[in-house]
């Protein structure tokens, strides 16, 4: 009877992993509800799961989440402000049973290389369908309904980029092993993951990308010939250009970001990314005032009004109160050297928990250490044009994709 349980508990954790990734841009909020149900049954799991604790790494990485939330909660109470000023991050705390549920339970790993693929197939459709059918002029705009309601081009179309990443990490393991239904399956997800993406014309989540293959070529380049890499790496390449240069949604994102900077040299500042200049310069100014412990959003409000009414930055005094656009530069100007160091903190414990599972001899644990690290240098990537980690839907998506493949990692290395 127990074994049954076991079994069953472990069936359970897998299909509610898997759930997250399918439903993530199923629907606008669909990573609200997967992750909501793995967190309740994380809750009912907890006194079982709560026995991994004894292992070192993940000590470490529950840590660093609770010493990032509660960084926050300090500077909440140190400027004043209001409760919801510690809501996003509340989601990296939530993770934590969730976290621990899977180094205990585990999860099917071929289950989870098909659900990440087939959320990325999904995204694919999702983007074909509102673009080239309803008529959307980029990908995941907001819609009206439950279905529409919570998509955001940026937010989305970097959600279809990390899941198209993580595809392809699937996609060389298959490949390494010959399991053909899977290679098919996870190339599916890696093409229309990332011509979901360019879709969505989310130009900041492209910026990583080609260091994120590059790291992908690097860490495989013992397992397929040069040939096979450079292939790969060229299809790719080849299927970003030939998308950019036929897709007229595509190719007029790519236009647009070189007239913007050449309309900015000629001090027009009312684009898309003129504003994002003139609000990094204001946040160098924030920064400069008080660089170790920042300031409150209040405070920052009144530099930014200064600095348009002393003419230190030309904006628009109706979008003063917009976050700076930059994830480094948001922490360096509302919490100083302290914030940032928290931000960073949450990138590089998880890169040094995967880089120390490393192994040469499990492809399994190699793939999950892999795409994590994948998904960590794309994250890092979207925080230089967008406060991505300032959405409900980016929070989630960072603090459950990397905590899932952390726990992977930690469990399939203990089990070693």
């Amino acid at each position: 009877m127990n074994r049954i349980k076991q079994l069953s508990d472990y069936d359970y954790t897998t299909a509610l992993v898997c759930l997250f990734p399918i439903l993530s841009l199923a629907y606008g909020k669909g990573y609200n509800l997967a992750a909501l149900l793995l967190f309740l049954f994380s809750l009912i799991s907890i006194n079982s799961s709560k026995a991994c604790w004894k292992i070192q790494q993940t000590r470490l990485i529950c840590y660093c989440y609770l010493a990032y939330f509660f960084i926050f909660t300090f500077f909440m109470f140190l400027h004043g402000e209001k409760a919801s000023y510690i809501d996003q991050t509340s989601r990296i705390v939530m993770v934590i049973p969730i976290l621990l549920l899977i180094i205990h339970r585990g999860v099917k790993f071929q289950y989870l290389a098909a659900a990440f693929a087939l959320g990325a197939i999904i995204a694919g459709l999702v983007a074909t369908y509102q673009v080239y059918i309803v008529g959307m002029e980029r990908a995941f705009s907001r819609g009206v309904g439950l279905w529409g309601k919570g998509y955001m081009p940026i937010q989305s179309g970097n959600a279809a980029i990390v899941l198209s990443m993580i595809s392809l990490c699937f996609f060389i393991y298959f490949c390494q092993v010959k399991k053909w239904s899977y290679i098919t399956l996870t190339l599916l997800g890696t093409v229309l993951g990332l011509f979901a993406s360019l879709q969505s014309g989310s130009r900041g989540g492209w910026v990583f990308l080609p260091f994120a293959l590059f790291y992908l070529a690097i860490q495989n380049r013992k397992l397929f010939s040069a040939r096979v890499t450079l292939v790969l790496t060229l299809f790719i390449l080849a299927l970003i250009t030939v998308t950019a240069s036929t897709d007229n949604a595509v190719s007029s994102r790519f236009e647009q970001a070189f007239q913007d900077i050449e309309k900015h040299e000629n001090n027009d500042t009312n684009t898309s990314i003129g504003l994002r200049l003139e609000l990094w310069k204001s946040a160098t100014y924030s920064i400069s005032e008080n660089p170790i412990l920042g300031n409150s959003l209040a405070t920052r409000l009144e530099q930014r009004q200064q600095q348009i009414r002393d003419g230190n930055i030309d904006f628009n005094p109706n979008y003063a109160d917009w976050h700076a656009h930059n994830e480094y530069l948001e922490a360096l100007s509302l919490r100083g050297g302290i914030g940032l160091l928290a931000l960073l903190s949450i990138f590089f414990i998880p890169a040094y928990i995967l880089n120390a599972n490393k192994s040469e001899s499990n492809l399994q644990l190699q793939t999950i250490n892999q795409a994590g690290m994948t998904c960590l240098i794309m994250f890092s990537g979207f925080g230089l044009s967008q406060v991505y980690f300032n959405h409900n839907s980016g929070m989630i998506f960072y603090s459950f994709i990397i905590s899932c493949f952390i726990a992977i990692s930690i469990k399939l290395k203990h089990n070693n």
